[in-house]
């Protein structure tokens, strides 16, 4: 997730909201996929009826929101929301302490690089957090949807080294 240090202004500003975009997603669609546990008859819709109508109208087989398993149990889905939420909080402290630096690049070096090390290291802890959730989902036995939690642990892997990134960038260039 290094952003190059010569794209103009604009683009790291674009990635940076669409990487947030992303983790926001990311929790949004693990919520919502741990709140599918709901009985449908929270829906006021009767599955019996809609499935034979459903099967009447469509070469496709559909399933019912009861019959959809969820990706993660609450549990899980609460724990792994936490260590994204505070990537998440992580990365946007990180881009408005680079904006910060680029509104007066020459008085403001040491003090940036203390607080990139300062939030690389809470993006550390967060990553080290989520590799041992990830262990241990996988010791459990648990059923969990393996694509959502890769790109979990891909936004969570990529804070730190964006932020590393950013400042071996700013040390080279002895800004």
């Amino acid at each position: 997730m290094a952003t190059d240090r010569h794209a103009p202004a604009w683009h790291r500003i674009r990635q940076g909201a669409l990487r947030s975009g992303f983790a926001a997603t990311v929790l949004a669609a693990t919520l919502l996929s741990a709140c599918s546990e709901a009985p449908p008859s929270h829906l006021g819709v009767d599955p019996a009826a809609k499935s034979q109508a459903s099967a009447e109208s469509s070469q496709f087989v559909e399933q019912e929101l009861g019959q959809l398993r969820s990706p993660f149990t609450r549990e899980t889905v609460l724990e792994l929301n936490a260590i994204v939420a505070r990537s998440l909080s992580v990365i946007g402290r990180f881009d408005t302490a680079r904006k910060e630096h680029a509104a007066s690049p020459s008085t403001a070096t040491p003090q940036t690089l203390e607080t990139y090390a300062s939030l690389a290291a809470e993006a550390i802890s967060a990553r080290e957090d989520m590799s041992a959730a990830n262990q241990r989902l996988r010791r459990s036995g648990e059923h969990f949807n393996e694509a959502i939690l890769a790109a979990m642990i891909r936004f969570v892997d990529g804070v730190p080294e964006e932020i590393e990134q950013e400042a071996a960038n700013l040390v080279a260039r002895g800004a």
